[in-house]
């Protein structure tokens, strides 16, 4: 019954293993490597080709009589078989895998590029007697390659003069504004348009910064608000010299989408400050500072000395545009601000740089 089931198992199991020391025939070697499509070939201390496959000759237009037992530069063009050689001496020399990229042109006269790695082949006392090489026709990929450089090269200069257009753009409306604000005759409307002014002066600031960034989508957060500060400076500083500035800014660099609403909230409490801390002669500090903790979250502060909110002062329940603005902005960055009107008046925003999805 054992014999039985031993003679059964013979026939419906796995074949026996390879007898130890079995070894790949001419023929079959040959088939092999004329299967593959890419280039192989092997050659001897001396540099001269022993076995090249069919992908070899028919790339360089050769047959198997012209490159057997040659060394390149019998038959290869004199600045890639240079080449050639430096590759085949440094694997020869250092006994180490070699890999490289490297152009030859056909007989077709078409130029390709190859990605070849070449590796030593020792004997069985360890000594280098040949060496093996694989070259991949990487043409395509190249030329790939070299069409999305030209691309974004292209796009990166693109959106270049778009942020140059769109701050040009807005310096003609603010200039508009200026302009009509020419024909007013209250005081109170000539303010509103100034703030107007400044909103979209502080938009016009963040495009200006992408214009000269390497970047077309962060910016410097820490810079762009020292160059607001003093942008709000010249264009609000009624006090002459009572209000000084003081900055503790981080270099933070925030996508343009969370910036610019960011942006905007610096803009209108540093405005608030300038206009409301300080009544008559008073004098005073604002100070702005901007921190990045460990764990990612942003802290940006702006606080002053003067003479403070009014008591039980909400800021979601303000009517003032400036204050609803800054409320509605940081909702949309998902963003907390908290308010201390203990000692002048400190607000204080905890949010973190938002990941956008891009819009197709």
């Amino acid at each position: 019954m054992d014999r039985q089931r031993k003679d059964s198992d013979a026939e419906i199991g796995e074949s026996p293993p390879a007898a130890a020391g079995f070894r790949l025939t001419p023929e079959q070697i040959r088939a092999l490597i004329d299967a593959i499509p890419d280039i192989i070939y092997f050659k001897d201390g001396e540099r001269r080709n022993r076995i090249v496959n069919k992908a070899f000759v028919e790339t360089f237009g050769l047959s198997l009589e012209m490159v057997a037992g040659r060394t390149d530069e019998e038959f290869l063009p004199a600045d890639l078989a240079a080449a050639c050689r430096k590759s085949d001496e440094i694997v020869l020399a250092t006994g180490k895998p070699y890999r490289f990229e490297e152009t030859s042109v056909g007989t077709d006269g078409i130029e390709r590029d190859f990605e070849t790695i070449k590796a030593p082949v020792h004997n069985e006392n360890g000594r280098i007697t040949e060496l093996v090489g694989v070259s991949r026709d990487i043409t395509a990929q190249k030329q790939a390659q070299r069409t999305l450089e030209t691309a974004l090269a292209e796009k990166s200069i693109l959106l270049k003069e778009i942020h140059h257009r769109v701050k040009n753009n807005m310096q003609i409306i603010s200039s508009l504004l200026s302009l009509q604000s020419r024909y007013l005759k209250h005081p109170a409307d000539v303010e509103l348009f100034k703030e107007s002014q400044r909103r979209i002066r502080s938009m016009a600031l963040i495009h200006e910064m992408l214009y000269r960034s390497e970047s077309l989508s962060r910016i410097d957060f820490g810079a762009y608000v020292s160059n607001l500060l003093d942008s709000l400076h010249s264009s609000i500083d009624f006090s002459r010299g009572r209000i000084a500035y003081r900055k503790e800014l981080e270099e933070v660099h925030l996508d343009v989408q969370t910036a610019i609403p960011c942006g905007f909230i610096v803009n209108e409490l540093v405005s608030n400050a300038l206009k409301h801390a300080f009544p008559g002669e008073r004098r005073g500090e604002i100070h702005v500072s901007l921190q990045c903790l460990e764990d990612g979250a942003i802290h940006l502060t702006v606080r002053d000395d003067g003479v403070g909110l009014s008591p039980g002062f909400d800021i979601r329940k303000e009517n003032s545009m400036g204050m609803q603005l800054v409320t509605m902005l940081t909702d949309q960055i998902d963003g907390m601000i908290e308010v201390d009107c203990s000692r002048g008046t400190k607000f204080r925003l905890a949010f973190r740089d938002l990941k956008y999805k891009p819009r197709i």
